[in-house]
């Protein structure tokens, strides 16, 4: 009852035995994204902070996945917890997840708590386990100064190579035009939002900036 134009005439001529091709369309492919909603990610100096550029990002990939009828969920990684959205498919659902990610309160200066991007790309990893696209928005900045020294590895790193092992991934790097390019301003105070450091620097000192 097989259709005859589905034979496999390679494999039927090799084994003299019919083969049938059965085509199984992968047609719902599941897609994560871990928003970084940490007190770093509220900054911003272009009328927008690096969160809503985040969350415009995530909104690019979930509207460029609705065109293949793919389910889509989400993490938002706070300090102090990880709020889960759950993967639905239609463009209903994906409206309502940006809406929640838009509306989801203000992470305060200083915030505590045990996730770090690290560990949020840890949960991610664990609580989905289904292979797919997995996409992690963030500034990849971590409290202190290890990150700048290029022989410490950042935390997240191995964690990263991890979800990459059966999975899709995409990073989407948020940066604001002033952590690139910092205008000569004199003395100025520099705080970090997550952490109680503070420096002043002499922005007039090319090398400093």
């Amino acid at each position: 009852q097989d259709d005859v134009r589905k034979m496999d005439w390679a494999v039927t001529a090799r084994t003299q035995t019919p083969h049938v091709r059965d085509t199984i369309a992968d047609r719902e492919l599941e897609i994560w994204a871990l928003l970084d909603a940490t007190p770093s990610m509220n900054w911003g100096t272009e009328g927008v902070t690096k969160r809503d550029l985040g969350i415009a990002a995530i909104a690019t990939i979930g509207f460029l996945s609705q065109k293949m009828g793919d389910r889509f969920g989400a993490l938002i990684m706070r300090p102090e917890s990880l709020v889960r959205i759950p993967a639905r498919s239609g463009r209903m659902a994906l409206y309502s997840l940006l809406r929640r990610m838009l509306t989801e309160p203000i992470v305060p200066d200083h915030a505590t708590g045990p996730y770090t991007l690290a560990k949020g790309i840890d949960q991610l990893a664990r609580t989905q386990r289904r292979r797919g696209l997995r996409v992690v928005v963030s500034d990849f900045l971590s409290p202190g100064e290890t990150e700048l020294d290029p022989e410490v590895p950042p935390d997240w790193e191995r964690p990263l190579r991890r979800l990459a092992v059966k999975n899709q991934v995409i990073c989407v790097e948020v940066v604001d035009r002033r952590e690139v390019e910092f205008p000569d301003v004199g003395d100025i105070l520099i705080r970090d939002p997550e952490s109680d450091f503070a420096r002043y620097i002499n922005t007039s000192d090319a090398s400093a900036r």
